[in-house]
């Protein structure tokens, strides 16, 4: 497993509010409820809002574009078992603030490529949405 890496100082983080950091060029939002730090991509599972950006309701975050709610500790969403984010391992050094990436998951062969029946079924690629188009 990767070292962590520091992302940012304590400093820069509001308590209750969302923060848009990169780690390895992936966007993690980091997250600070008092001395509890918690850190997710940035990316909601549904339709790929960014999480930073979502509002805090007690230890989920709720995304501004739906209002899916997903666990800042597990990554777990609310209203369906494929919505789940990748959580970050974080730890404070003094005040450096570091992130280490999770391993990746085991392939769940379980999991459909496509679910026709569940109409919040969307197969999102950020990197494809949000690529500019060349000239």
């Amino acid at each position: 497993m990767a070292d962590y890496t520091r992302v940012g100082s304590v400093k820069e983080f509001r308590d209750g509010r969302g923060r848009l950091v990169r780690l390895n060029g992936e966007p993690v939002a980091v997250f600070r409820r008092g001395d509890r730090w918690y850190a997710i991509q940035d990316a909601c599972p549904h339709m790929g809002a960014s999480l930073s950006d979502g509002k805090l309701d007690g230890e989920h975050v709720v995304c501004h574009w739906h209002d899916w709610k997903f666990e800042l500790a597990t990554g777990q969403g609310d209203r369906r078992w494929w919505a789940r984010a990748r959580v970050f391992d974080v730890k404070i050094e003094g005040e450096d603030l570091l992130l280490r990436a999770p391993s990746p998951p085991p392939r769940d062969e379980e999991q459909p490529s496509s679910n026709p029946e569940d109409e919040d079924w969307i197969l999102w690629d950020p990197d494809r949405y949000f690529k500019k188009r060349s000239e």
